[in-house]
């Protein structure tokens, strides 16, 4: 290969990377991000939830802890055990050292470190043990699932009567 070929090569190679840098250094145009909602739009247009049929009347109802958080419309005479179905996420895992309370709250009329209007355990609603009240426009709905140590298990128990047991066969045949 001789030097003019070479040269007749490198002109069209500048002129083609050229090209890719112009083309590589226009700023593109601007395009919007998702946004987290409710986060950075203006206010009253963060998302709600709806549940209910189309057509309906509804009521505005807040649900904090374990569950699907955040607001929600819901049909009025939606039943609270219905709701929570759709929306709760107790715990109800049970060991053997652990047990595991669900506990729902219901507040209502901007109630602040006040009693709550209905409190009860997840299990006795979803027994049916307990009346639930009718769902109103401004209720705020806690679901707090609740871990305890179990004070004394059956596996301790067992321990301490095997425990009970070697020590008296161990007197038995310390005395023959």
């Amino acid at each position: 290969m001789n030097y003019s070929t070479c040269r007749s090569l490198i002109l069209p190679s500048v002129v083609a990377f050229s090209l890719l840098l112009l083309v590589a250094l226009v700023p593109a145009p601007a395009v919007a991000q998702n946004t987290v909602p409710g986060l950075l739009e203006p206010p009253g247009t963060a998302q709600v939830q709806d549940y209910g049929r189309p057509g309906y009347p509804r009521v505005q109802i807040y649900l904090w802890g374990n569950a699907n958080h955040g607001v929600w419309k819901v049909e009025e005479g939606t039943d609270l055990l219905e709701y929570l179905s759709l929306a709760g996420q107790g715990d109800f895992r049970q060991g053997a050292e652990t047990r595991v309370k669900n506990v729902l709250r219901i507040y209502r009329d901007g109630q602040v470190g006040a009693d709550p209007v209905f409190e009860t355990q997840l299990e006795d609603l979803f027994a049916r043990q307990v009346e639930s009240p009718v769902l109103q426009e401004g209720d705020v709905l806690v679901l707090e699932s609740i871990e305890r140590r179990r004070t004394f298990t059956f596996r301790q128990a067992s321990q301490i009567t095997g425990t009970i047991a070697s020590v008296a066969a161990l007197v038995f045949l310390l005395q023959d």
